[in-house]
C-alpha cells in the first residue's frame, strides 16, 4: 500500500453508492466496539436513509465532504462544518472564536494505517481554516482506540468524549469571515401582519 499514490477530492454524484455503503459500515463498526452500549443493528434501508438525512443537513448547515482516493479508488471520506456564529454576532464589536466541527471521517480498513485518515483530516482542517475557524472539535466513541491516538498524533487534547484542536487565527479577518457566513444562511424573511 505505501506506494500508492492518495488524492483527497471533493464529493462527486458518482461518489453517492460508495458514501452510503460506509455510511453502514461505519455504524457497525461502532456497534461491535461495545455492544452493550452501541447496539446498532441498522438495515441496508436505515442507513441509507440515515446517510441521506445526514447530507441534507449538512447541505443546509454549508458544510463540505471530502473524499480520498489511493490509486483512483475511493477509499474514505470526512464531513465537516463551521458551526454556528454566536447569537446576534452582527452585534459583536470584535470577532468570536469560530469551531469547526469534524462530524464523521471513515477510512475502509484496507486503506487503514497508511496515512489516509491523516490526510482527510488535514484537508478538511485547512479548509475550515480558511473558512475562518479558530479551533475544531470532533467527538469519538470511548472504544475506538485506534481513532483516539490517531486525533492524539495530529495535535487533537481530549475532552472527555470530545477532541479539540486550536489551529491559531485564521488568514481572513472577522469582517470577511461574517460577510461570507451571512452570504451563506440568510434568515427567513416574516411575513408582517397575520
Amino acid at each position: 500500500m505505501s506506494g500508492k499514490r492518495s488524492i483527497i477530492r471533493e464529493l462527486r454524484r458518482t461518489d453517492r453508492p460508495d458514501l452510503l455503503s460506509w455510511h453502514r459500515r461505519l455504524y457497525l463498526h461502532i456497534g461491535k466496539l461495545n455492544p452493550r452500549r452501541y447496539q446498532t443493528r441498522l438495515s441496508r434501508q436505515d442507513a441509507e436513509a440515515d446517510a441521506k438525512e445526514s447530507l441534507r443537513l449538512l447541505r443546509k448547515a454549508g458544510g463540505f465532504v471530502l473524499i480520498a482516493e489511493l490509486d483512483r479508488e475511493p477509499v474514505g471520506f470526512v464531513v465537516a462544518e463551521v458551526l454556528e456564529f454566536p447569537h446576534r454576532h452582527h452585534r459583536l464589536t470584535h470577532r468570536p472564536e469560530l469551531t469547526g466541527q469534524i462530524d464523521t471521517l471513515f477510512v475502509e480498513e484496507s486503506a487503514r494505517n497508511v496515512g489516509v485518515g491523516t490526510a482527510l483530516l488535514q484537508a478538511a482542517e485547512k479548509r475550515l481554516r480558511a473558512d475562518g475557524c479558530d479551533n475544531l472539535q470532533l467527538g469519538v466513541v470511548e472504544e475506538n482506540e485506534a481513532a483516539r491516538n490517531l486525533y492524539a498524533g495530529l495535535g487533537y487534547r481530549e475532552l472527555g468524549r470530545r477532541h479539540r484542536k486550536d489551529i491559531g487565527k485564521p488568514p481572513r479577518d472577522w469582517e470577511d469571515a461574517r460577510r461570507k457566513r451571512n452570504l451563506v444562511r440568510k434568515p427567513p424573511k416574516r411575513a408582517r401582519g397575520r
